[in-house]
């Protein structure tokens, strides 16, 4: 199979995936749906954008985002399918971007990069300068990650093409899905390009950033100029954009100094709209540097009622490991509330914390 034979296909294949579980599925594959904060009713998240696909490492994924399982047989996974993939994904791209069946695109997607094949590749990178913005987007999905199982193998030809195609959109929905993709480089190389989008009009591709930034390390500290940009995200008008920067600043880097604490009390007083946790990302962020300021908040948050308190909270209570939030957090257990959240055992941990 190589890029002309994909494309060929894409004429008269009318092959699809089955599905297996049926619907509904996540509205994005990656979605943050199971964490929550002091009065969010432990409700997942309605999201809304493409960028939040992500692959965060093991060490992660018990307090950050989640890929969903596979929905796909895997008896119709095979290498001669990939043509009909990408024959789809070009059906899908006629519609406007507005009104792109995301939960089909995100599902074909996961397919190819779990197969991570350079014919894909040389299929998608063209069309990222189409006329037609439905193809610059699936170019844009497909690049982002093709191939992370394996890591990056395609970095060196992705990311520069990513990067070139984002500066000259025009459209502010693909852009969107160009940062993003952008911002699965993981490469530090990369993180100042990205960066260079904090200040876009267009809210999704702030997002984007702040989403993304974190991670563009690869485990290691953001340096100085990130830090900046996502203390500066961490307070823009955007509750999501705030949302994902307070993560990334709290629990998703390790750095201790004044301006990050400064910029995660600031949070503390958020109103958490829109399905946002960012009262309860600042809070975790303050207990996971033992900062004493949290302890107030904490407090007056676990005396809600048991259908009010997300697991965030409970979380950042047992990293402050203030013996004075204890009593709580056994009363929480007794009255079951493990059983309706999506994250049952964080509150065992917090309790094994003041062991």
């Amino acid at each position: 199979m190589d890029g002309r034979g994909i494309d060929q296909a894409s004429e008269s294949s009318q092959w699809t995936i089955t599905d297996v579980g049926g619907r509904p599925r996540p509205t994005l594959q990656g979605s943050r749906p199971v964490r929550s904060g002091p009065a969010a009713c432990r409700q997942p998240a309605n999201l809304t954008h493409p960028y939040r696909l992500r692959q965060l490492g093991p060490s992660k994924e018990a307090r950050i985002r989640h890929r969903p399982a596979n929905v796909y047989s895997r008896s119709v996974a095979t290498p001669e399918a990939s043509s009909e993939i990408c024959a789809e994904l070009l059906r899908l791209a006629v519609e406007p971007v507005e009104d792109l069946d995301v939960d089909r695109m995100w599902d074909l997607v996961q397919v190819l990069q779990e197969r991570s094949q350079p014919e894909v590749v040389d299929w998608a990178l063209p069309k990222l300068t189409s006329t037609r913005p439905g193809d610059r987007v699936m170019a844009s999905v497909v690049l982002g990650q093709h191939g992370c199982p394996q890591g990056r193998p395609y970095g060196d030809r992705v990311a520069p093409a990513l990067a070139a195609a984002a500066r000259i959109e025009h459209d502010d929905e693909v852009r969107a899905y160009l940062v993003g993709a952008l911002g699965h480089a993981e490469d530090p190389a990369w993180a100042f390009e990205l960066a260079s989008y904090a200040n876009d009009p267009y809210p999704p591709v702030r997002e984007a950033v702040a989403a993304s930034l974190p991670i563009m390390f690869r485990g290691e500290e953001p340096d100085d100029a990130a830090l900046a940009v996502l203390i500066t995200l961490s307070a823009d008008p955007d509750p999501q954009v705030r949302d994902w920067a307070t993560m990334g600043l709290g629990s998703q880097c390790t750095r201790d100094e004044d301006a990050l604490r400064n910029a995660l009390r600031a949070r503390l007083d958020d109103s958490d709209e829109d399905g946002t946790a960012t009262s309860g990302e600042a809070a975790l962020g303050l207990a996971l540097r033992h900062d004493s300021y949290v302890f107030d908040y904490l407090d007056r948050w676990l005396a809600a009622s048991v259908d009010k308190i997300g697991n965030l909270i409970v979380e950042a209570a047992g990293e402050l490991g203030d013996q004075r939030l204890l009593p709580r957090l056994l009363e929480l257990r007794d009255a079951g509330w493990q059983a309706d959240d999506p994250r049952p055992g964080v509150l065992d941990d917090a309790i094994a914390a003041f062991e």
